[in-house]
């Protein structure tokens, strides 16, 4: 083979690994680029939602009727017929049917504070010669229900209110047994003085 022809060769293999180089430098990016490209095709974190306002809790709370549709006293199913409810700030009032449609009311209305872990509602019951009475109570949302949380019927309420809110008897917890004597109510919405279970 003749000198020039060598060189020739040389220029021609060359050209061909720079082709062949630049076209892998195409297709394959550097090792940087390639995990950016992995990084962005992958799904961005969902954010997370943000927690409701004390005044979209009142309004949900406040703004309609409810109705039990269980009850669980002590650790037991309670014998005693549903009752509704209609929670107000100015006043909270109940109903049930014992033969004739009968309603309580307890002025003084109810207050909550969800800036807690456990969201509570404190019932105010205001005695004709003035004096308040307080149930205080825990609750929650599990999607349309409420869960509302009190001591055992008649034996929670305390007769000076305290400014903290740090009653001794308030519920903890969402479980009713023999032991806490808890009453523990789940709630459907309602219209106003309704006495059968929503559908």
């Amino acid at each position: 083979m003749s000198h020039s022809f060598r060189i020739a060769g040389v220029v021609l293999l060359a050209v061909m690994v720079g082709v062949v180089t630049h076209r892998a430098d195409q297709l394959w990016p550097s090792g940087a680029d390639w995990l950016v490209g992995c990084g962005s095709a992958s799904a961005a974190p969902v954010p997370k939602p943000l927690p409701p306002t004390a005044e979209e809790v009142q309004k949900r709370l406040f703004g309609t009727c409810w109705y039990e549709v269980g009850k669980v006293v002590a650790g037991k199913k309670d014998p005693d017929g549903p009752l509704g409810w209609k929670f107000g700030a100015g006043e909270v009032e109940n109903w049930q049917i014992t033969g004739e449609l009968v309603t309580d009311r307890m002025c003084g209305g109810a207050t909550i504070d969800i800036s807690r872990d456990v969201w509570r509602m404190d019932i105010l019951s205001r005695g004709e010669r003035g004096r308040v009475a307080v149930l205080p109570t825990i609750f929650k949302f599990e999607g349309d229900t409420l869960v509302w949380v009190t001591e055992f019927p008649g034996g929670g309420w305390y007769h000076q209110v305290d400014p903290t809110g740090n009653y001794k008897g308030r519920p903890n917890g969402f479980e009713s047994t023999k032991q806490n004597r808890y009453a523990v109510h789940r709630l459907k919405p309602c219209e106003y003085l309704q006495t059968t279970p929503p559908k």
